[in-house]
């Protein structure tokens, strides 16, 4: 619909209703906004059209002059008068006196008629366009600062949806996936300029016949789960990031003198791989510390594995954005912002996963054979047993690597969430994972908040990865 039709009809039906306004009336509201609106060719456009090309030419200009007479000010009309004449359509006002102007002329006088009535019209129509934006930058503010019943405010937002989300300019969703010891978590999150809005959730349980430790068993009935979920969740064509845990993967800094050279094929790469050699996929990085040092980053995680992945997400059909641990860009994001050793512990119900990265990029993990699900107790002196224990292990992975050991360790993981940590006596040097250092994330009300608890973590990994991706 154009913009002058709009403008038409919001005022048609605003003066159809009479109890639209709780505090002010219309007419107070605009002059609160000083506008005025004229609108020079109402009711014209209909008759205009049926009498554009009469067979009687010479009664043109007088037809559109006694329409003009009605709609427009002498002013206006004075200088259409005088344009009329400088283009000489007198001559063709005069035809049947002159006798001289032949067919080719008249045919040449018509046309040039045509086009400047088409001009004045459009210079009339873009006054009035000019007239309608005015009107909406002056009709928005008061409309924000004045209560209106719900009618008026549907009859806004019809003509003026823009009004009503101009502050919501972004429509960037996200679905990302997360998968760690048998259980499925995804998420719908919608990408704000200032937050990040977790519109949907589902977390649960998966059969070992269709998600193994790490495979893909049955991949048409996890491809049928997913896509009743993405129906739910409506983002068909949507990007989907998968986030693998920290079990997939492992990540080990080889500096100058151990790799002169990187290759897939490298003897000394494959032997540092949890994998048999065909099953090994190595993904390669140089990262570069101080003047004196750099490191080539390796992370190992297996082939099959990730074939299996891959296979069930290029069968959805929607873009693929990515498939990382969120793990190794959240250690990334400590070291730069305290610019020191950054330990980072991913903490699961059966094992526990060490980051470790040096600020001149040198980072490694560990694996360590314990998780938390030993240690969730209603006893506090069992819980703490499990920090004490993570603590020495730490102590000799540090003392071993040659770093100092009185560095703060951040914490994260479906293990720390059990633990209820905040009620625990542990060493100041435990702390959770530093969320500020991201954007802040908000969940729906909607959402059940059994399943935000449960999945505290995950949050922080899903909406940090997809504040890394939206950059």
């Amino acid at each position: 619909m154009k913009k002058r039709e709009k403008i038409k009809l919001f005022i048609k039906e605003i003066s159809n209703k009479k109890k639209l306004i709780n505090i002010v009336n219309l007419r107070k509201l605009i002059n609160k906004g000083n506008f005025k609106l004229e609108i020079p060719f109402k009711n014209t456009f209909a008759n205009l059209k049926s009498n554009i090309l009469p067979k009687d030419q010479s009664l043109i200009f007088f037809k559109i002059k006694d329409k003009f007479n009605m709609l427009t000010d002498k002013e206006s009309f004075s200088k259409y008068q005088k344009k009329i004449k400088r283009l000489k359509i007198s001559n063709l006002l005069n035809s049947k006196k002159s006798n001289k102007i032949n067919r080719n002329q008249k045919k040449i006088n018509r046309n040039q008629k045509k086009i400047n009535l088409k001009n004045l019209f459009s210079l009339k129509l873009k006054q009035t366009n000019d007239q309608f934006d005015n009107f909406k930058k002056k009709f928005q503010l008061p409309i924000s600062k004045t209560r209106f019943n719900n009618d008026l405010k549907e009859l806004v937002l019809k003509y003026f949806p823009k009004a009503e989300n101009k502050n919501n300019k972004s429509t960037n969703f996200f679905v990302v996936i997360h998968y760690s010891e048998h259980k499925l978590s995804i998420s719908k999150i919608l990408s704000d300029t200032k937050v990040f809005n977790v519109e949907d959730l589902i977390s649960m349980n998966i059969p070992t016949a269709i998600l193994g430790d790490f495979k893909v068993e049955n991949k048409s009935d996890l491809l049928n789960i997913l896509r009743d979920i993405f129906s739910l969740f409506d983002v068909s064509s949507k990007p989907v990031m998968l986030l693998l845990g920290s079990s997939f993967f492992t990540i080990k800094s080889f500096d100058d003198s151990e790799l002169v050279s990187f290759s897939e094929d490298n003897p000394q790469l494959l032997s540092k791989s949890p994998y048999l050699p065909d099953d090994t996929l190595i993904q390669y990085s140089r990262s570069t510390g101080n003047k004196l040092t750099s490191y080539h980053r390796v992370v190992y995680a297996n082939k099959k594995v990730m074939d299996s992945w891959i296979e069930v997400l290029s069968d959805l059909g929607q873009p693929l954005a990515g498939v990382t641990c969120s793990c190794i860009h959240l250690i990334e994001a400590i070291t730069k912002k305290f610019k020191k050793l950054s330990i980072l512990c991913d903490v699961d119900m059966g094992a526990t996963y060490i980051y470790i990265e040096k600020e001149n990029c040198e980072l490694n993990t560990f694996k360590l054979p314990f998780g938390a699900s030993n240690y969730i107790s209603t006893d506090k002196k069992i819980s703490e047993q499990f920090f004490e224990r993570l603590q020495n292990s730490i102590s000799l992975i540090i003392e071993k690597l040659g770093h100092p050991i009185n560095n703060d360790i951040f914490l994260i993981g479906e293990g720390i969430d059990k633990l209820e940590i905040d009620k625990l006596n542990l060493d100041q040097r435990f702390k959770k994972f530093p969320e500020d250092i991201f954007m802040n994330y908000k969940v729906n009300k909607n959402i059940d908040n059994s399943i935000v608890l449960e999945n505290k973590s995950n949050l922080i990994k899903m909406t940090s990865v997809t504040e890394i991706i939206n950059k």
